[in-house]
């Protein structure tokens, strides 16, 4: 049984969300949240939120592949970014739109959430996932 996403028409349409996502019986695995920071605690991406958002995709797909999943196993996640507003939403969406090799990070469901900041005080991003396990 594969994941399941619906979009119901009396909702905005928006092709990298999914309002609902239906994951089929089986175990899931949960992300914890992953910023910029390299395996050294070096942040990459310095002060560009793109160039972190791109760093912060890449240590979710090791997490998941760790777990024995890819981005397209994703059925939720919570991005938090410090100091959201609209300039930081299109560059967060950018990132989004080249996170897997150039591709466009699968759809699923998300809430894009705005923090003055985060655990470190150079990042400017942080991505959680749940991941139904295939």
């Amino acid at each position: 049984m594969a994941t399941e996403h619906i979009n119901p028409d009396s909702l905005f349409s928006y092709p990298p969300l999914s309002h609902v996502v239906i994951s089929p019986p089986g175990r899931l695995a949960f992300i914890a949240g992953q910023t910029a920071l390299d395996r050294e605690f070096r942040m990459a991406g310095g002060d560009s939120l793109h160039a972190q958002a791109l760093a912060a995709f890449a240590n979710l797909h090791i997490a998941l592949r760790a777990a024995g999943a890819g981005p397209a196993d994703v059925v939720s996640s919570n991005v938090y970014i410090v100091g959201l507003n609209p300039a930081r939403a299109d560059e967060f969406a950018a990132a989004a739109r080249v996170a897997c090799d150039g591709k466009p990070f699968p759809p699923h469901a998300f809430n894009l959430i705005g923090v003055a900041s985060l655990s470190s005080s150079e990042a400017l991003i942080e991505i959680s996932a749940v991941a139904a396990l295939p």
